[in-house]
């Protein structure tokens, strides 16, 4: 079953460095944007890095995931982390039945499957919050 509260995120904008629903998010924006609606959790913005800079990106996720974040199995309101071109760039949140929602460059934030084609490789892990 897909989570109540996803298809509130599904078409808000693409916009580098968002971080609200207004102008609109990036991947992390989006997460952080789930977490604090959802879970009543404040995440770091790192309004500072975006999406696009794969160097930076990898350094966020990995500083994240080492410090506050423990792996799980998918499960609705986990974070999947993806490598894309080898590097942990790339972020969504699961929202059940297999798919996640994540923000796209020039699309938005859209809903797609965990085992597409374009992801299922991609994967790096599923964390929670330790909060």
């Amino acid at each position: 079953m897909i989570a109540e509260w996803a298809a509130q995120y599904v078409g808000i904008p693409f916009v580098e460095l968002g971080r609200e629903r207004s102008p609109g998010v990036d991947c992390w924006g989006l997460v952080r944007l789930v977490y604090l609606e959802q879970y009543e959790i404040e995440l770091p913005s790192y309004s500072y890095e975006n999406c696009d800079n794969r160097t930076a990106n990898a350094r966020i996720f990995s500083a994240e995931k080492e410090s506050k974040w423990r792996p799980v199995l998918a499960m609705t309101g986990s974070v999947v982390l993806f490598n894309v071109a080898s590097r942990l760039c790339h972020a969504g949140v699961v929202v059940g039945d297999g798919k996640f929602i994540h923000a796209e460059v020039g699309t938005g934030v859209i809903m797609e499957r965990l085992q597409s084609a374009q992801w299922r490789n991609r994967i790096e892990g599923f964390y929670e919050h330790d909060d």
